[in-house]
C-alpha cells in the first residue's frame, strides 16, 4: 500500500434510470479530479460505466494497475447470505398471485378490460 498514492474508482450508471442527473454527475465528478489534483500528487482514478451489459472483465494487479487478464467469459455464483431458499421463492410467488387476483377482481368489478387469467 502506498500512502502518497490516492486511488478513486468511480461506478457510473449509464442505463438511464439516473435520466436527468448527468450534469450534476459530470460535475461531481470533474470536482472531484480538481480536488485531488490539487491535494495530491499521485492520484490513480479508475472508472467504471455500467448499464445492462458488461463489456469488460479483467483481474488487475492492485500495486502496478496493470491488467494481468482479461475473460470473455466469467461464471460468478452468488454468496449464501444472497442466496434465496425455495420457501421464500414460492412465498413471493403467493404473494404477487394473492395481488393479481385482487386487481383483477377490482378490474371485473369496474368492468374494464383485462388480459387476466
Amino acid at each position: 500500500m502506498n500512502a502518497e498514492l490516492t486511488e478513486l474508482v468511480f461506478i457510473l450508471d449509464r442505463s438511464g434510470s439516473m435520466g436527468g442527473l448527468e450534469s450534476d454527475t459530470i460535475g461531481g465528478f470533474n470536482g472531484m479530479i480538481e480536488r485531488q489534483k490539487k491535494e495530491r500528487e499521485k492520484v490513480n482514478v479508475t472508472t467504471f460505466l455500467f448499464d445492462d451489459e458488461v463489456e469488460r472483465i479483467c483481474e488487475v494487479d492492485p500495486v502496478t494497475g496493470h491488467v494481468n487478464q482479461s475473460y470473455q467469459l466469467y461464471i460468478i455464483y452468488p454468496a449464501n447470505g444472497y442466496a434465496t431458499s425455495m420457501d421464500i421463492i414460492n412465498h413471493a410467488a403467493d404473494t404477487i398471485q394473492e395481488e393479481l387476483d385482487e386487481r383483477l377482481a377490482y378490474f371485473d368489478e369496474q368492468g374494464k378490460p383485462h388480459f387476466g387469467t
